[in-house]
């Protein structure tokens, strides 16, 4: 029984290193594939623009309760193709 255990263990280890080796090779075979990110392709710069800004009176500018000046605290930028 002994010899026979003995026996299954060096074979156990022989299979270890095929496998090991085996995986070794297929993932060094695969190459590495990079996400890329959804999304759509910008537009050609040579198509044309219209800028639009949306501004307020100067009596909105200032906050209604203490009269301070408002702060800008955001901005939307965003492009549309007219067919």
């Amino acid at each position: 029984e002994l010899a026979v255990d003995e026996d299954d263990s060096q074979t156990d280890d022989s299979q270890t290193d095929i496998t090991d080796e085996t995986a070794s090779a297929e993932n060094a075979a695969a190459p590495v594939k990079k996400r890329t990110r959804g999304g759509r392709a910008a537009l050609p710069p040579e198509l044309p623009r219209v800028e639009v800004v949306h501004e307020l009176d100067d009596a909105e500018r200032c906050c209604a309760e203490d009269g301070t000046e408002l702060k800008v605290i955001g901005e939307v930028v965003s492009e549309e193709l007219h067919v």
